[in-house]
This record gives structure tokens, sequence and C-alpha cells, in this order.
């Protein structure tokens, strides 16, 4: 499920958050398109989101 965040006072969105038994973020999934490459650009996209969640695990993968 896609979670809203604001980044650099952008709205965005982040496509999955996970979520520990106390309810703290602990990682955030990146889903793409199979047509989308997954570059530099897309792992650097996970990594800014990052920046508000701060989780430990991050992951990109294509749907």
């Amino acid at each position: 499920m896609e979670k809203a965040l604001v980044l650099n006072e952008m709205r965005k969105r982040a496509d999955v958050v996970v979520h520990d038994r106390n309810g703290l973020p602990v990682a955030l999934v990146e889903c793409k398109a199979p047509d989308v490459r997954l570059t530099q650009a897309v792992f650097e996209q996970a990594a800014r989101y990052n920046v508000v969640f701060k989780v430990p695990y991050l992951l990109v993968r294509t749907a």
C-alpha cells in the first residue's frame, strides 16, 4: 500500500512501508513496472524516500 510523504516540500508516495509489531517502519519497498529498467536513479529515489522513513532495509523490485 502506498504511503504519502513530503520530501523537499514536494508530495511523494512510497510504494510499500513495512512496520514492526510496534508500528515502527523497518523496510521500504520501491516497486517498478516490468518495463522500467532498474537504474541508479531508481535506487537513488528509494534512498531519498528513506531520508523521511529512516528504515534499515530498502528493497527495489519490478512488479
